[in-house]
């Protein structure tokens, strides 16, 4: 594949809404980074993680709009990305039973590691590089190793102190922004934008998560 638009034809299908050939499309890539990345946390945020979050958002703006009532109204939160176990304890919703699974697959693989004592990691011999996976904290290779994850090397100190400065700048002037902005007047806060919202359904809310998706894809 030399182009997203080839790849997006392999699983496109006449057949289904613009919005469901996303979806597929999405899910397809995820599916296909499980068994090439070297760990989770290059893994593709899936659709469903997405929606649920926005479930729990939508949750605090039905409650939110309600700030002008006398009684407030909460609605149910097993119904907005969380549960309710048996001890009684609430918990997050962070992913779909399917995706969580095969993230807890991939974790317990990376620990697992491999046991290259004396090989350098560099061929199909290593387990983890047969798999098209970094050698992880589990596994008993020594520094002679050349199947590290790139992201945990150590990086240059130079470089972290620049970025440490840029960061301190972005935030001074995010910062001095939301004081400007503390000088609105009050009429301005009216909860305007959290009535929009206040209708939306699932299918509504799954639109949104698409649209927000396909313009930064874009």
């Amino acid at each position: 594949m030399e182009t997203l638009e080839q790849l997006y034809r392999t699983v496109y299908s006449s057949n289904l809404s613009p919005k469901e050939n996303h979806i597929a499309w999405i899910s397809k890539i995820r599916e296909a980074l499980y068994s090439r990345v070297p760990s989770e946390e290059f893994y593709l945020p899936s659709f469903d993680a997405l929606f649920l979050h926005w479930k729990r958002s939508y949750w605090v703006s039905r409650v939110w709009v309600q700030a002008y009532c006398e009684n407030v109204q909460y609605p149910s939160l097993t119904d907005f990305g969380w549960k309710l176990e048996i001890d009684g304890q609430l918990d997050v919703i962070w992913d779909s039973p399917e995706n969580l699974q095969n993230v807890i697959n991939n974790i317990k693989l990376w620990t697992a590691g491999c046991n290259c004592l004396k090989s350098d990691c560099n061929s199909k011999i290593c387990g983890c590089k047969k798999i098209n996976m970094a050698c992880g904290p589990g596994c008993k290779c020594g520094s002679s190793c050349k199947n590290k994850n790139i992201n945990s090397q150590v990086c240059n100190t130079e470089e972290t102190e620049e970025n440490t400065a840029e960061t301190v700048a972005s935030t001074q002037v995010l910062y001095n922004s939301e004081s400007d902005a503390s000088d609105i007047g009050d009429d301005t806060m009216d909860g305007s934008v959290f009535f929009e919202l206040q209708n939306v359904d699932d299918d509504d809310l799954e639109n949104i998560i698409f649209n927000f998706q396909y313009q930064h894809l874009a």
